[in-house]
């Protein structure tokens, strides 16, 4: 049911940008130029909320006090967690995105048994109950060399860009020399024959509470102690899935996709 009202939002907004063209192309043609003005503005308007309203959205929604229901679930306007009611209050779940620049299959022996005692570590190292959740798919070699080629080139070019701050940066310098160093290893092991894989890490938690409020300051809590914790075992990146990466998350705890296309148009 998520997936196809995202499919709908996206089908709605593609209208309104299609007719708002419509009706400016006609408005220029009979000479009227408050009806022009009037078309510019909310093609643009509705071009800014299809690409930016994750941001902007939950300002407005929250403004309003709007509540987006999920079925039995409900979301807030800050798009980060979803509430479930119970009999004692109420349930609050989020989600938090693990983005791996390392591979196993890409380390010696005796660095893939340490890194995988420090998944070890970083799963036993959390205080609260946790799941993780691995996607895997395998991915076809046709042109996904070239698309590992462009991300290593725009990594090299931040990574330029982002030396010239200086110390500042250092710490976003590292992680992109790391992120170059993955695509090349990749490159490298694709070129040699070797099937990639395309996988998605997400971890849950949820915490409760006598009121909305309660249950999200203990799952804001949990969630930024979990997410500190793996980015340093894991030597990652951890973020706090909002919007429709989180509508995402929520949707494969029931289904996940029956495809590899599927896989990839939805990663987070």
């Amino acid at each position: 049911m998520m997936g196809d009202s995202m499919e709908i939002n996206r089908i709605v907004c593609y209208s309104c940008i299609a007719l708002s063209a419509v009706a400016l192309f006609g408005a220029l043609m009979l000479g009227n130029a408050m009806a022009a003005a009037a078309c510019s503005f909310f093609a643009a308007f509705a071009i800014l909320l299809w690409k930016y309203g994750t941001f902007f959205g939950p300002a407005i929604t929250g403004f309003l006090g709007v509540r987006q229901k999920w079925g039995n679930l409900e979301v807030p306007p800050s798009f980060d967690m979803v509430f479930l009611r119970t009999r004692d209050g109420f349930v609050a779940s989020g989600f938090l995105g693990i983005r791996l620049h390392k591979s196993v299959s890409e380390m010696s022996e005796g660095a893939a048994i340490e890194y995988s005692r420090m998944f070890e570590r970083a799963i036993s190292s959390a205080k609260y109950v946790t799941k993780f959740s691995v996607l895997a798919s395998n991915i076809p070699v046709d042109d996904y060399l070239d698309s590992l080629r462009e991300k290593r080139s725009f990594a090299e070019s931040k990574k330029a860009h982002l030396a010239e701050d200086g110390a500042r940066a250092s710490a976003d310098v590292a992680r992109l020399e790391r992120e170059v160093a993955m695509y090349s290893r990749l490159i490298e092991k694709i070129g040699g024959g070797r099937q990639p894989m395309e996988v998605i890490c997400y971890a849950m938690s949820s915490a409760d509470g006598k009121s909305r409020e309660e249950a999200a300051a203990k799952l804001r809590t949990q969630l930024s102690e979990l997410g500190a914790t793996l980015a340093g075992v894991l030597d990652c990146r951890v973020d706090v899935m909002r919007g429709e990466d989180l509508q995402k998350c929520t949707l494969w705890e029931a289904a996940i996709p029956q495809a590899r296309d599927r896989l990839a148009e939805e990663a987070l």
